[in-house]
């Protein structure tokens, strides 16, 4: 009897034990993730250990779980749930970051009012302590959802579909050429040209335009990560109009944009007026058909339950897919704006023996939006990736280090009739 005792007390300790163990590699295989900003992982990893996870650990997770694939009703909760009831466990700079994401999920829920007052609510207690760059990011923030607020964008379509039609202008130097997607639109009543940039978190308008056009320019300062870190003022167009739809109150992020003597090679002219992912935002849902040369958003979006393959990369607020290669998956944006797929540092970081060992090496010159970026990339030559259940060849794709992100570029989409963003159930269609 003593002996079955002895037998059923060590069963328990060992059960005690090993759920111990397994909360510990759960969580910190979770923190891991996060730290990385490996947001399929992440899901992955939450949907099938979450039991096992530790309570603060998996509130931590869920929140941005939720966030990067834009359950925002259920972000906010598990956001709002950490800044109240775990905030004795965050450092300052992390409940700042929170703060930071809460905010920008309300804007995407078009709560800019509520955004702007999340950090009058927060942010006094997450000051102290906190990185003095994290402190300044919030204020600026704090001025750039008031703004927002104060002008709220509206969108106008006809009855029916949305129906835009654009063109593809060729781009890159000999031997190196791809294409643009160009938008005729009227800004302020003018006809202009817009270069349609999946790639950018904001829309961009240079300021010699902005000036010759009349926008409504704001003391809200902001910044933009390109070739280099650039910054601008906040600004807001009466009305833009295109296709069969006309927006009002639209958000510009305005620059003293770039002009060098490259660039007739390089192509920078199409940098002084981008609609990025505010626009995208607007219209829900996107089908780009690039044999008709045509941008058709549905009138009716319906849910879909399938598992999505876009996320927002929080650090960016850009988009990101998930491809695979052999065995490796890897993260990259889809980048109207990119005229050619690169893989950058995410890469490298990750393969280097590989790049190195059959990569062909040579310097390079990019154009962007910051300038131009010197720098050495190495060659892949047959390199696949699948998508989904798409699989696509590369005759080459370059590796360049100096390049933070992976971007899936118009060399890829313009081998297909039509890409569809999904932005409602966050998915990414080619056919």
């Amino acid at each position: 009897m003593i002996k079955k005792c002895y037998r059923l007390l060590l069963a328990l300790l060992l059960t005690v034990w090993s759920l111990d163990v397994c909360s510990q590699n759960a969580d910190i295989m979770a923190s891991e993730l996060i730290a990385d900003g490996r947001w399929f992982e992440l899901k992955r990893h939450f949907d099938a250990h979450k039991d096992s996870m530790s309570a603060p650990l998996r509130d931590y997770a869920k929140a941005w779980v939720y966030s990067a694939f834009d359950n925002r009703r259920a972000a906010c909760r598990a956001i709002r749930y950490l800044l109240r009831h775990r905030a004795d466990a965050l450092t300052p700079d992390t409940y700042l970051r929170l703060v930071q994401e809460l905010a920008c999920v309300l804007h995407r829920d078009g709560r800019d009012k509520q955004a702007a007052k999340v950090f009058r609510r927060y942010c006094r207690q997450g000051v102290a302590g906190a990185d003095s760059s994290a402190v300044a990011d919030n204020r600026r923030y704090e001025a750039l959802y008031k703004a927002y607020a104060a002008c709220p964008q509206k969108v106008f379509k006809c009855h029916g579909d949305a129906v835009i039609p654009f063109r593809l202008d060729s781009v890159g130097s000999a031997g190196h050429a791809s294409v643009n997607l160009m938008i005729p639109a009227r800004l302020n009543g003018t006809l202009l040209t817009a270069c349609f940039d999946t790639g950018s978190s904001a829309n961009v308008l240079s300021l010699r335009l902005a000036r010759q056009l009349h926008l409504r320019l704001t003391d809200v300062p902001v910044k933009v990560d390109g070739a280099s870190r650039i910054e601008g003022r906040m600004a807001f167009a009466d009305s833009l109009s295109m296709g069969n739809i006309v927006l009002r109150n639209v958000p510009f992020y305005v620059f003293d944009t770039p002009v060098s003597d490259a660039e007739s090679t390089y192509n920078l002219a199409h940098l002084q007026f981008i609609l990025g992912m505010p626009w995208m935002e607007a219209l829900g849902t996107v089908h780009v058909r690039l044999k008709d040369r045509v941008i058709v958003s549905p009138a009716r979006q319906l849910l879909r339950h399938e598992e999505p393959n876009l996320c927002y990369s929080l650090s960016a607020r850009v988009l990101n897919t998930r491809l695979q290669h052999a065995d490796h998956t890897f993260e990259a944006v889809p980048d109207f704006g990119a005229s050619h797929t690169v893989w950058g540092r995410a890469f490298m970081d990750c393969h280097r023996d590989y790049v190195l060992e059959y990569g062909r090496r040579k310097n390079v010159v990019y154009g962007g939006l910051g300038g131009m970026k010197e720098g050495m990339e190495y060659v892949l030559h047959g390199f696949d990736v699948q998508l989904g259940y798409l699989r696509h060849t590369f005759p080459a794709v370059p590796v360049f280090e100096q390049e933070a992100d992976n971007l899936l570029g118009m060399d890829f989409f313009c081998c297909y009739r039509e890409v569809v963003f999904d932005l409602k159930n966050m998915l990414l269609s080619v056919y």
